[in-house]
């Protein structure tokens, strides 16, 4: 295992974190064992999860496993109660004040975005500030969508002067309320394109049988939203997903910010 059950259940009380009654009964009879996952009840279902959670399994076993607990728990009805343990387990293995690189300064980000919903505003709004000010001593430069990603996660809008500067230049919303950058439309084959989009190409075209990234994207701004569904799916069949949609943001975004990009 890569933890003691037993040291993550003695961590949990020391921190404060309130173990759920029904589980202390059974705390005395709590094993290292991975193959002892059991459903039979509250109290076997949170141990499992806890378990799981800092336990090392084969992918396809925690897989299985994790799909038992978490049908069990939600039968029981203490799937928030389970969330709230694992996450805390991931909070022992992920420490914000430790990122020396873009990978520790990435791989926090992530972990933010799984268990933002389990802390309360201040703590998610002083792990945003933590990260954007690793990035800059890093000399790392966030992507938009990493940006736009933390400033939501902190309850601030995510559509910042810097960012709208950035979206003039490089990012372009589609008929479809999804958004690229320029580079994006680079991957897409000349060929392809001017099959299914002749009339886009046509009015981007530079003379020569290349698609001019820059020039497409500003011209795929202005296409109707039968040409936007094609050019969506053509951008997602070489591997470009939209780092934005409209569809994600609240009504007054959509209507107010979005628009002036």
């Amino acid at each position: 295992m890569g933890k003691s059950v037993q040291f993550i259940l003695d961590t949990m009380q020391e921190s404060g974190f309130v173990i759920p009654a029904y589980v202390r009964a059974k705390q005395a009879s709590v094993t290292d064992d991975s193959n002892d996952i059991r459903i039979d009840g509250q109290g076997s279902v949170w141990l499992s999860a806890v378990k799981l959670a800092c336990g090392e399994y084969l992918p396809a076993v925690k897989a299985a496993y994790q799909k038992r607990v978490t049908d069990a728990a939600t039968r029981y009805g203490i799937l928030d109660h389970i969330k709230e343990a694992s996450a805390f387990i991931e909070r022992m293995d992920i420490d914000p004040q430790q990122i020396r690189t873009e990978h520790d300064w990435k791989r926090t980000k992530g972990w933010l975005e799984k268990n933002a919903e389990f802390m309360d505003e201040g703590l998610r709004e002083g792990i945003v500030d933590h990260l954007f000010q690793k990035a800059s001593e890093l000399g790392y430069t966030p992507l938009l969508s990493e940006k736009c990603v933390l400033l939501q996660i902190a309850g601030r809008d995510p559509f910042t002067e810097d960012v709208r500067q950035m979206a003039e230049e490089g990012i372009h919303k589609l008929a479809s309320g999804k958004y690229y950058t320029t580079d994006q439309f680079e991957s897409l084959p000349f060929e392809e394109v001017e099959a299914l989009l002749p009339e886009l190409v046509k009015q981007a075209s530079l003379g020569i049988p290349m698609l001019h990234a820059t020039l497409f994207a500003k011209v795929a701004e202005n296409a109707d939203e039968n040409s936007a569904i094609v050019l969506d799916a053509l951008l997602q069949k070489y591997g470009q997903m939209p780092i934005m949609d409209a569809q994600d943001f609240p009504l007054e975004i959509n209507d107010e910010m979005l628009a002036k990009l």
